[in-house]
């Protein structure tokens, strides 16, 4: 579907573990201003506008390393219009309202897959959060105050900290090619759409508690281009595994140091993902996220379960990705309405 949508990358030495002085400082500010913001946030104002920064920050994360400063208006736009659709959807009640507001991110999501904004993959993830959040009792202020407070906490880190002669092997920060058909971006849309509407409804009528995670596994892996989701999708379950096997050992020492290993994992996550290192990154994501879950369930359990959950988004990108490359919908479509426009 998205082949030939890159052009190579610049050559670049391999990736190594050792992380440059600057990237661990701006993880370690990032981290301590996240807190001051949302801990503040969740103070004055309340839970749900904390939430509604802290998804925003997640959504912003990741193509701030590399958007240049003029894209961080369209990006901001972009990250309150998921808000609070996501919000307005989950006010209904109703799975059709939030499976309709699904489709139609994920295919707005395809038709901007070039350029950094493609980077921006967790938008189906955050518009299934807020409509969460608004069965909290949240209301709609509180989605917009908090995303605002997300974005310009973003933004002015990257003002900060601007990423200078940026030079990557990330396939998601490669030169995007000079044109993108319309086709292979309606086509993109269709395909984050498909597998977001599988798993929501997955999660909907079965017990599987683990959607969620795989939902956002999903998103990654489509992120990239066709070539390289098996790749993406490896990185993933590897580091996953790695991730949960170090959570699950971390979890047997006593307090404090789950908790102070959790930090430790929080930083270097940044700090990698801020390096595009996506394999360092996945490992020490996945122990942040299972040392600190407030669920009832075991280490060892809840990394069982997300590891499930990365073979689940695995295999569905995978499938889903042969069949919209194979069949190509919006080329289908086209050349159907083109054959009857030629009839007499």
């Amino acid at each position: 579907m998205e082949r030939n949508v890159t052009v190579a990358a610049p050559t670049t030495p391999p990736k190594k573990l050792a992380l440059p002085k600057q990237t661990i400082i701006y993880a370690l500010i990032l981290l301590i201003a996240s807190a001051i913001v949302l801990g503040g946030t969740r103070y004055f104002i309340g839970p749900n506008t904390a939430q509604s920064g802290y998804l925003a920050i997640l959504l912003l994360l990741s193509p701030a390393r590399a958007m240049p400063l003029k894209w961080a208006v369209g990006a901001g736009l972009w990250t309150i219009a998921v808000a609070m659709a996501g919000f307005l959807a989950g006010t209904t009640g109703q799975l059709w309202a939030i499976l309709i507001g699904l489709a139609a991110v994920s295919m707005v999501q395809g038709l901007f897959s070039i350029g950094q904004v493609a980077s921006m993959t967790r938008s189906p993830v955050n518009f299934i959060a807020f409509s969460a959040l608004a069965a909290s009792g949240a209301q709609w202020w509180h989605v917009l105050v908090g995303s605002v407070l997300g974005i310009a906490l973003i933004t002015l880190m990257s003002v900060l900290f601007p990423s200078k002669n940026l030079k990557t092997d990330d396939v998601e920060l490669r030169a995007p090619a000079p044109l993108v058909p319309l086709d292979r971006r309606i086509d993109s849309g269709l395909l984050v759409a498909a597998g977001a509407i599988i798993l929501v409804l997955i999660g909907e009528f079965t017990p599987y508690p683990y959607t969620n995670w795989a939902l956002l596994t999903f998103c990654l892996i489509v992120a990239v281009g066709f070539d390289d989701r098996f790749s993406r999708a490896s990185q993933r379950l590897g580091g996953t595994i790695i991730g949960a096997t170090i959570a699950t050992l971390v979890s047997f020492a006593p307090t404090p140091w789950p908790w102070v290993a959790a930090a430790l994992c929080m930083v270097l996550c940044v700090a990698y993902l801020r390096n595009n290192n996506y394999a360092m990154y996945v490992a020490f994501l996945t122990p942040t996220v299972l040392l600190t879950a407030s669920t009832g369930d075991s280490t060892f359990t809840m990394g069982l379960g997300r590891i499930g959950a990365v073979v689940l988004a695995a295999v569905l990108a995978l499938i889903l990705s042969r069949l919209i490359t194979t069949l190509r919908p919006a080329e289908q479509l086209h050349a159907l309405r083109d054959r009857r426009a030629s009839q007499p």
